[in-house]
């Protein structure tokens, strides 16, 4: 279907073929996709040295502000890929062990799920650091 003549030559002069529009139309959508993704990241990352930079800095003044943007943009985007892997498939997430003590998903779930309850929810919450640092390493 990608070789077909229809596919190939243009339908009038002056305008790209059915392919090469396809081609163009996907890569404004990658980029269109790429900035938006580009932006949920840099939040991503300024929510987590918020929460957490001050406390890091505390415990060792030889880590630079630099440090601390580099791992959490890293922890970021190991997140970003275990989740696109969960979603794809890719990780077995629908084992009940993988999803009740690995997954990503399933922690997300569970801390959802916890959040009406407040003393559960509690509980889970200070056991979802380790959990994530377990799934995106």
């Amino acid at each position: 279907m990608l070789i077909a003549s229809n596919t190939l030559i243009p339908p009038a002069k002056g305008q790209p073929a059915r392919l090469l529009a396809a081609i163009e139309e996907s890569r404004r959508g990658q980029s269109e996709l790429s900035t938006e993704l580009g932006e949920r990241v840099r939040q991503a990352v300024e929510l987590l040295i918020q929460d957490h930079g001050a406390a890091l800095a505390a415990l060792d003044s030889s880590v630079s502000n630099r440090d601390i943007y580099i791992a959490a943009t890293r922890m970021v985007m190991r997140l970003i890929v275990v989740l696109f892997a969960e979603a794809r498939e890719l990780l077995p997430r629908e084992t009940p062990v993988y999803y009740r003590s690995y997954g990503v998903q399933g922690l997300r779930d569970g801390l959802d799920r916890d959040a009406t309850g407040a003393a559960r929810g509690a509980r889970s919450g200070h056991s979802a650091w380790p959990r994530i640092i377990g799934s995106a390493v």
